[in-house]
């Protein structure tokens, strides 16, 4: 683990300008947006399937502007189209502590905030041999195809990037999410929904527990405002990813100022920004509370704390977090995904939460799970 994290900042170091997921090339493609092998021009791939009953299937995906058409086609019949759909990465839950399952998501381009299943959407399994399914209102096809998922992240343009390959040598400042970016946040969470709470910004008693526990918290005993009580289970510490950790060592090395901005409140913040400036180096005046609430005059989210820090780069693993930099007007902001964990408990509906990796074209940071 050492030996490998101060490899991977000193590879940051040495940072290129114009590399992979650079949002200046055409389509956020960079040169990673070819399809080599499957057509002169390289505007198409094709997967070669199986449809129920043992008949072939061709699966077409065709370069459409910065977004994708996906057609199946069976002899004469067309099983589906899509037309100007947006891939972007995801991943299926893992039981307990087994493997999980990647795969590509395209959903229909333009919308600001993806929906958790939107149709019409198709899915592809990153393995040799893949299910394919297309979803629409009235019906589902189901296909098995052969997948080069290497040659189908890259045709896409989803190849997540090394550190040494991101674009963000020539800048001052940025900043981080802490939950699924900086930190696994997921135990002292579940500490926060031990108490019967939610997270709501104005439960202070769920965050209370939850900022008060990322450095892990024994098992006590809590009286509740109504008088009742409950008891509260042990919890581990959250965990620094790997990559947050390389990323502000190399960030800070290169004399850049780090921030973390947070969607949970600051009630008891303290311990929180005691955690961050231990494992991660954050100064305490550095991290800043935004919970996504409405107040006059200014915009949801993160959006202008990061416009008022003058941030450069904004990491974070949700679409939001994507969306809240974009939205910033009076700079450029560069997004930078970070892959969420599948054991992450920011899930609805099943799935992971506000999480579309790749949609907006933003670079994806390689090995960013855990």
């Amino acid at each position: 683990m050492t030996n490998r994290k101060a490899n991977l900042v000193f590879s940051a170091l040495t940072i290129a300008a114009g590399c992979v997921g650079d949002p200046g090339e055409t389509g956020g493609r960079g040169s990673a947006g070819k399809a080599d092998g499957y057509g002169e021009d390289e505007a198409t791939l094709v997967l070669s399937c199986e449809a129920s009953g043992g008949a072939s299937a061709d699966v077409v995906l065709t370069v459409a502007g910065d977004s994708f058409d996906v057609e199946a086609l069976s002899g004469d019949a067309t099983l589906f189209a899509a037309s100007g759909q947006r891939p972007s990465l995801d991943v299926k839950p893992q039981d307990q502590d087994g493997p999980f399952a990647e795969f590509v998501e395209l959903d229909p381009k333009g919308q600001q905030t993806v929906p958790v299943l939107g149709t019409p959407r198709v899915e592809i399994e990153l393995a040799d041999r893949s299910h394919l399914t297309y979803v629409e209102a009235s019906r589902q096809v189901e296909l098995i195809c052969d997948v080069d998922a290497s040659a189908l992240l890259g045709f896409l343009g989803l190849t997540p990037a090394r550190i040494d390959e991101l674009p963000v040598l020539d800048v001052s400042r940025v900043g981080f999410d802490i939950d699924d970016t900086l930190l696994f946040s997921t135990p002292t969470f579940a500490r926060g929904f031990a108490t019967g709470g939610l997270p709501k910004p104005e439960d202070v008693v769920f965050w209370t527990q939850t900022n008060g526990c990322d450095q892990g918290c024994a098992e006590a005993n809590l009286t509740l405002p109504d008088g009742t009580t409950k008891l509260l289970p042990a919890n581990e510490a959250s965990t620094a990813k790997e990559m947050a950790i390389a990323l502000v060592e190399a960030h800070r090395a290169l004399g850049h100022e780090v921030y973390a901005i947070t969607a949970r409140p600051d009630i008891n913040g303290d311990p929180l920004r005691d955690y961050l400036e231990a494992t991660l180096g954050i100064d305490r005046d550095h991290l800043f509370f935004e919970p996504d609430v409405d107040q006059p005059g200014n915009r949801k989210g993160k959006t202008d704390r990061i416009e008022s820090l003058g941030l450069d780069v904004f990491y974070g693993d949700s679409d939001s977090d994507i969306t809240d930099a974009m939205q910033v007007t009076t700079r450029t902001v560069l997004p930078v995904r970070f892959l969420r964990s599948p054991r992450s408990s920011n899930r609805k509906d099943g799935r992971l939460n506000k999480y579309h990796p790749g949609y907006y074209q933003e670079p994806i940071v390689a090995e960013s799970y855990e």
